[in-house]
């Protein structure tokens, strides 16, 4: 019964993320309308590694390091050196093919 209460709560709490993540890629947009020539600034790697899991958990196929940055918006190279750094710790798995590699999470 508490884990059912738990695992609701956890769905109700990623769903209020993905909107809020959406929320604010459209936010980014309307800043880039009005300041063409500024970036957009982000909090620097604030939590890079949980997002690129969160997305590698919930993908239904691997993803190449630019398809998860392009999700998340971050900085591919960040991303490929977060990649592998999961690899490393046995938390991830990617295998290339051709000029791509394609991550899953390890189950």
């Amino acid at each position: 019964m508490i884990t059912e209460t738990l695992t609701k709560r956890r769905n109700e709490i990623s769903a209020e993320i993905k909107k809020l993540k959406a929320s604010l890629i459209h936010l980014d947009a309307t800043i880039k309308l009005f300041a063409e020539n500024e970036p957009v600034k982000r909090p620097r790697h604030e939590g890079l590694t949980r997002a690129i899991l969160d997305l590698l958990r919930e993908a239904d196929k691997p993803l190449t390091t630019g398809e998860i940055a392009g999700t998340i918006e971050a900085d591919p190279k960040r991303v490929g050196i977060t990649l592998n750094t999961q690899q490393k710790k046995g938390l991830v798995t990617g295998k290339r093919d051709g000029a791509y590699a394609y991550w899953k999470i390890t189950r």
